[in-house]
């Protein structure tokens, strides 16, 4: 944990459909990025900074309504539109074992403005692992659910 908040390093890349039409146009697959991600157990979907966005040159999918989440301090019980990508996330352990890895996920691009993060870990996510959290020690584990 940093600063009390569950954090974990996420591989965040092109979804393996998109890596999948590169490798058939013999054109380079874009590799992944390593970035900070807080597991959110109140976040159905998982969200991710509009920097990764740019840094990976991700296509939109079109839009996803979210309720409760517009990156400020209150819970705006209004719906908003937000643009919806597809891409693969990869949980390692500290080994670099996969814990998790979902190669077609839809996600969220929103400006976080946060430097301890910049992706929201949703239930679409912690759903395929195990989670158990130890705030009272600082510690949390995620292991594969399988």
């Amino acid at each position: 944990m940093v600063n009390g908040l569950p954090l974990v390093d996420v591989r965040i890349g092109h979804s393996d459909a998109h890596r999948e039409q590169c490798e058939r146009n013999l054109d380079p697959v874009p590799p992944d990025i390593q970035v900070k991600a807080l597991l959110d157990t109140g976040a159905s979907i998982t969200v991710m900074d509009a920097d990764i966005v740019r840094r990976l040159r991700l296509r939109d999918r079109g839009v996803c309504r979210v309720r409760g989440f517009d990156g400020s301090l209150h819970a705006d019980p209004a719906s908003r539109e937000y643009l919806n990508y597809d891409i693969s996330l990869t949980i390692p352990d500290a080994s670099g074992t996969f814990v998790v890895r979902i190669g077609d996920l839809q996600s969220v691009g929103v400006p976080m403005g946060c430097d301890d993060y910049q992706v929201l870990l949703g239930l679409d996510v912690l759903s395929r692992c195990t989670v158990t959290l130890r705030f009272a020690e600082g510690e949390f584990d995620i292991v594969s659910a399988a």
